[in-house]
């Protein structure tokens, strides 16, 4: 094993030993869970890009408070904040935001990993598509912008999508007014995950009385609501099942993706089996983690790139 992989192995092992105390902080901060997982996810990515650098780091724990603070400024509001940035810090991100980063221009950070909200100019001509998902689909955007670059026009919606709880409420707004060709979209993780009981500490599902977030009956309507309404924009959808998850005693992981199944059966929609080309492939994911490494990140993108280009217009 390389020093560069040992050292990001021994980060990840230190970033989920503590993520509770991280994910505390942030929660604190913003006061959205949704928006504390995504600066969750936009930490551990700029930490893992430290690393393959060969940055030292010396107090992981502190360094990760402090870009989650930095992060936590530019939500929603970096215009008015972008001028008291500590110096060194890009100003120009519009990592959380939708309206406000349209106005971002690209700024150089680490290859530009971290510009997955901003807006993107259309190349006329070019067929249009929409990513939705969570934090897995946020970490591969990049990656499929750049494998379809001059093939198509990849945007994203501009935050977590979270659970179909959170699609429902927001899914007219993400597809807003554009015309779309392909929509590509996933929820799962956040529906399956364990939610705690009030009063109660650990890990959630091993607590009596712990629950799904959304629990399946309802995970399987909402899907097929939120179905109904994206087939009406006209656009090709492209269904891209739930990737692993590492603490899945009860295969809450494959009962999701198999209503998920019923729900894109009936519809006649497509699926992109993401799950089997992420099981195939473990090292790519991080230890204990539903995320994945940058690398890993990349090849889930080369499986996405290939299933909406099955869609687009043959050259």
């Amino acid at each position: 094993m390389s020093t560069e992989s040992h050292a990001i192995q021994q980060a990840a092992a230190e970033f989920i030993r503590d993520r509770h105390l991280l994910g505390a902080f942030v929660t604190g901060l913003l006061r959205d869970v949704h928006a504390a997982e995504d600066v969750l996810q936009e930490v551990w990515m700029l930490l893992s890009a430290e690393l393959e650098k060969g940055t030292r780091i010396q107090n992981q724990a502190a360094w990760c408070r402090g870009v989650a603070r930095l992060l936590e400024l530019v939500d929603g509001s970096f215009e008015e904040q972008s001028q008291d940035m500590p110096s060194g810090f890009p100003q120009k991100f519009g990592f959380w935001s939708g309206k406000e980063a349209k106005q971002v221009t690209v700024d150089e950070v680490n290859g530009e990993r971290f510009l997955r909200f901003v807006d993107i100019e259309d190349v006329p001509g070019l067929p249009r598509v929409l990513l939705i998902g969570d934090s897995i689909s946020i970490g591969y955007t990049l990656d499929v912008r750049e494998m379809l670059k001059d093939r198509a026009n990849v945007h994203r919606i501009p935050v977590n999508g979270g659970p179909t709880t959170n699609g429902l409420q927001n899914i007219q707004k993400w597809l807003g007014d554009s015309k779309w060709d392909i929509i590509h979209f996933n929820f799962g993780l956040h529906d399956l995950k364990y939610m705690r009981t009030v009063g109660t500490k650990g890990n959630p599902s091993k607590t009596a009385g712990a629950k799904a977030q959304v629990p399946l009956d309802e995970y399987e309507k909402n899907l097929a609501e939120l179905v109904k309404i994206m087939q009406a924009t006209g656009a090709q959808l492209i269904w891209r099942t739930t990737t692993p998850h590492p603490a899945d005693p009860d295969g809450r992981v494959a009962k999701y993706n198999e209503a998920a199944a019923r729900v894109m059966k009936a519809a006649g929609i497509p699926t992109d089996d993401l799950n089997a080309h992420a099981t195939a492939k473990p090292d790519a994911q991080l230890p204990s983690n539903v995320h994945y490494s940058p690398k890993g990140y990349h090849y889930l993108a080369e499986k996405v790139a290939a299933a909406i280009t099955e869609y687009l217009p043959k050259k």
